[in-house]
């Protein structure tokens, strides 16, 4: 457990093995000034990654915080109530296309300073402590690396101080790395726009060659599927590729050849003619993608290979 007491410095414990977006953004106390309020440091979404594991690990799922107005006020016990939130998850989904499921609990057991009743949970923070983590004993032997979970919660009972709105509800996304997972660095490619089927753009500076375009990044959302951010248009225009938002590329297992789609433009389907793959043995993945056949036509070819971890 992770907490941090205002004693003139702050002591900072780093070296969890596995990636979690925790925020530690720590404002200094002003006696008298301002009023105080309850956060998630995480809200509204912690996501949190792991490589495969068969033990038993601590995974903080998110940290309660109070921001109190004076140190005064720093020096109460106080307890916080949070509510699980299953329709949250099923929410996240919708909006992203994921397959997120409620962590089941036959896979965890609740922290110390952590006591349950229903679907709430009670934190109690001590005198001098500020934030305290909500921790869980995950069971890495029972997880199937077929699913990914998550846990949603809402705080429900600030214990007396207000809520800062934005920050009173956060959704906890667990999931295993899978194998295609990490930073890629752009080998070639290349992407041509359209005014109109048939009709290439003249003139357009974000036409051209993708090679020496920055890294992309493949992230993990399935047992075969990745998330693609951080392309760019051609000729070193910089500029993002927008219209496409949450592209997908799922690779058959068996076959290494794959399939894109973006959940926001329904539009997009891999090139015909083209043949979209993985090599394994190179770590590397060779796209051509289209989208917006009908109209202002974009082509996409480009070639991703590993370069390390993200």
């Amino acid at each position: 457990m992770r907490n941090k007491f205002l004693n003139g410095f702050l002591v900072l414990i780093a070296g969890l093995t596995f990636t979690s977006c925790i925020k530690n953004n720590i404002t200094p106390l002003e006696d008298g000034i301002g009023s105080s309020f309850i956060t998630i440091s995480q809200a509204p979404e912690n996501k949190i990654f792991f490589t495969p594991f068969s033990d038993v690990r601590t995974v903080p799922l998110l940290s309660v915080r109070r921001d109190v107005a004076s140190n005064a006020g720093l020096n109460n016990t106080m307890t916080v109530k949070i509510e699980v939130n299953s329709d949250s998850v099923k929410n996240y989904n919708t909006a992203h296309g994921t397959k997120y499921e409620v962590l089941p609990d036959s896979l965890y057991t609740i922290g110390a300073g952590v006591t349950k009743s229903g679907n709430v949970f009670t934190m109690t923070l001590n005198p001098g402590e500020f934030e305290k983590d909500f921790n869980i004993a995950l069971n890495g032997a029972k997880w199937d690396l077929s699913r990914i979970y998550a846990l949603a919660f809402k705080v429900v009972d600030p214990g007396g101080l207000k809520v800062l709105t934005g920050t009173n509800e956060v959704i906890t996304l667990l999931s295993i790395k899978n194998q295609y997972d990490g930073i890629y660095s752009v080998e070639s490619g290349n992407v041509q726009r359209y005014t109109a089927p048939g009709v290439p753009t003249v003139g357009d500076a974000l036409n051209g060659s993708l090679a020496g375009n920055p890294d992309v990044t493949l992230s993990t959302a399935g047992p075969t599927t990745v998330l693609v951010t951080n392309l760019k248009w051609g000729s070193g225009s910089g500029s993002g590729v927008a219209g496409i938002d949450n592209l997908q590329a799922t690779v058959n297992p068996a076959t290494n050849l794959v399939t894109m789609k973006a959940l926001g433009n329904a539009t997009l389907t891999n090139m015909e003619g083209k043949v979209n793959r993985y090599d394994p043995a190179t770590k590397t993945f060779y796209m051509s993608f289209i989208w917006n056949p009908t109209g202002s036509v974009r082509t996409y070819e480009i070639v991703l290979k590993y370069k390390g971890p993200r």
